[in-house]
């Protein structure tokens, strides 16, 4: 993940790849939503024993990890371009002892930075928002 300041449009540009990473897990949840209405349908003669209750276990779970994942893909902003005007704040949380880092945008959206794997690339992103002014919070 790159974050670029472009002075003359005032605005953040960010290399960011999040609707590949959600293309997949889409693909797989609809794959084991598939493979369970095909084990399933196999298995209709037979009673309903541990592996009829465990596929459909498994597929009324990817059912609802898949509407979760399509609502949540739909909440966050995937635009490469973030104006500086409709950034709130930079929310720094940690979770399990690992900062992470987003933007909150001003419409209420936020701006996942889930790429920010070093510390280095943490530093520079945080002193980038310092130096722009854009506020930092904890989240």
């Amino acid at each position: 993940m790159n974050i670029d300041y472009l002075k003359e449009r005032n605005s953040l540009v960010i290399h960011y790849e999040i609707t590949q990473q959600y293309r997949i897990v889409f693909i797989i949840f609809v794959l084991n939503i598939i493979n369970a209405c095909i084990n399933l349908y196999i298995l209709k003669d037979s009673r309903w024993g541990v592996f009829e209750m465990l596929w459909v276990t498994i597929g009324m779970a990817s059912v609802v990890m898949l509407i979760y994942y399509s609502l949540s893909f739909y909440q966050k902003s995937k635009v490469n371009y973030v104006e500086l005007n409709d950034i709130e704040a930079l929310v720094e949380r940690t979770f399990f002892g690992k900062k992470k880092y987003s933007l909150l945008l001003v419409d209420g959206s936020k701006r996942h930075f889930s790429r920010l794997a070093t510390p280095h690339e943490m530093t520079r992103t945080k002193e980038l928002f310092k130096t722009i002014g854009v506020r930092t919070i904890k989240g």
